[in-house]
């Protein structure tokens, strides 16, 4: 019996799964510098904590803040709702928004994406939260005025029924079957 063709395919096979374990090897080798890296940067600032703090405030004073929400930094509007968040951003403007600052802190705070629908998403949420008046192009004023204590709470207007009732707006609510 001839046994080349099978211990051929062994060898190919053999061949196949060394370059497989090597490939493996990249991201665990990866890995373990990246470790090492970290480890050697805990060691330098545990040796030395005035570094950590100079490096901290060097990185707030490099960091691009479009504004400040409550006196705290952009990240403040984290996990607030659209509405939340622009109605938020204009108390902090003394009750005016425009729409493009709006969507510029959202995006930063990580409120929303930049995505091409962000400008469509933030007038929706200045519109839809029924707290705001258009004063220009992109310009808003919250109607009632914003408050000095900076609390932070939000009303949100609630949407109408689809019976029909409280219809004042330029559409008419429509049956399911229309």
């Amino acid at each position: 019996m001839d046994t080349r063709p099978i211990v051929e395919h062994l060898k190919r096979v053999e061949q196949m799964l060394r370059r497989k374990v090597e490939d493996l090897k990249k991201p665990v080798a990866e890995a373990e510098e990246d470790l090492r890296n970290v480890i050697g940067t805990i060691a330098v600032y545990e040796r030395n904590p005035h570094l950590l703090e100079r490096r901290l405030l060097d990185a707030a004073a490099d960091a691009v803040v479009v504004g400040l929400v409550d006196k705290k930094p952009v990240l403040s509007l984290r996990g607030m709702t659209h509405a939340q968040a622009v109605v938020a951003i204009a108390k902090h403007n003394g009750g005016v928004l425009k729409a493009q600052e709006a969507k510029e802190l959202m995006i930063q705070s990580g409120v929303m994406r930049a995505t091409k629908n962000s400008t469509h998403m933030v007038h929706n949420a200045i519109i839809n939260s029924g707290r705001f008046d258009r004063i220009g192009r992109g310009e808003f004023r919250l109607k009632t005025p914003a408050s000095s204590n900076g609390g932070g709470s939000v009303t949100l207007a609630l949407p109408k029924p689809a019976n029909g009732a409280g219809d004042s707006g330029l559409f008419t609510s429509k049956s399911p079957l229309q």
